[in-house]
């Protein structure tokens, strides 16, 4: 690769020791990438565009020459000893991770119980932002009066993508917005539940009863960086064997939901 040539004698120093090679590395520390390749290595305004954008996202040969070099380090460094197949790489690469996120609130009592009359565990779904809420079975013989956790928004995909847009790090502090929102779409699925109340006043008794909340996006997790695999078509067929053959003289195996045939629950990740 073109690259290697303005990276490599970096990536090598790196590798056979790191203290000394970051050393030698920041010398370049004033330079962008693209400044680099251009006064350092001579190659002109449309060949530098053609790198960027055959090997990274856009812009982002702005960014500190030293930090490309760092991260151009995970495709070469660590890996380079497994003798994966190839298959394998690309499986790891390109395999589909879905999102995920919910939102559970702590209320008072459980009103959908008492004001609503739902008194079985299950799931009600709605073409609203929540989604999908979930009924608990855990507090079905609980006093009327008891605190009570509703899980009120359990979603996927580009629905999960949206909600997450509103969920924070350190949840439940600075989801005001969240919050609103779920009392909202709270009150409009159970507006026929709740005999003689209009939906402003259905919106405020729910809201009234809010105690605390967590909420949490899955692709926010560094952890996980997404919730569950969904395979694309041919995938399975063509890349999921691979998922389950060990690598490195059988001392390195691929693990998790992703390596079962049960995506998406739990029993896809013993």
């Amino acid at each position: 690769m073109i690259l290697n040539e303005a990276f490599g004698e970096y990536k090598d120093a790196l590798q056979e020791d790191w203290g000394t090679g970051f050393k030698l590395l920041l010398k370049q520390d004033q330079y962008s990438t693209r400044q680099y390749l251009r006064e350092r290595m001579g190659y002109d305004f449309f060949s530098i565009q053609w790198m960027e954008t055959v090997n990274t996202s856009s812009g982002l040969f702005d960014q500190a020459f030293s930090e490309s070099v760092i991260d151009s380090l995970p495709s070469t460094y660590g890996s380079r000893d497994l003798e994966l197949h190839p298959s394998q790489k690309d499986a790891i690469r390109c395999l589909h991770y879905d999102d995920s996120a919910k939102v559970a609130i702590k209320f008072k009592y459980p009103w959908w119980i008492k004001d609503c009359g739902i008194r079985s565990g299950g799931v009600a779904s709605t073409d609203l932002p929540l989604r999908t809420c979930v009924y608990p079975s855990y507090n079905l013989k609980d006093s009327d009066g008891d605190t009570a956790v509703l899980l009120c928004s359990y979603t996927w995909s580009q629905d999960a993508t949206r909600i997450g847009s509103l969920i924070k790090p350190d949840s439940p502090s600075g989801e005001e917005e969240l919050l609103q929102l779920m009392f909202d779409d709270l009150a409009k699925p159970h507006e026929n539940n709740f005999e003689g109340l209009s939906l402003p006043e259905i919106r405020s008794r729910i809201a009234n009863t809010y105690i605390t909340h967590h909420a949490w996006s899955y692709s926010h997790d560094p952890r996980t960086a997404g919730a569950f695999a969904l395979f694309g078509p041919d995938q399975f067929k063509n890349l999921y064997p691979y998922l389950s053959r060990p690598a490195a003289d059988s001392k390195f195996h691929i693990v998790g939901e992703a390596s079962s045939a049960h995506h998406a629950w739990v029993v896809g990740s013993v």
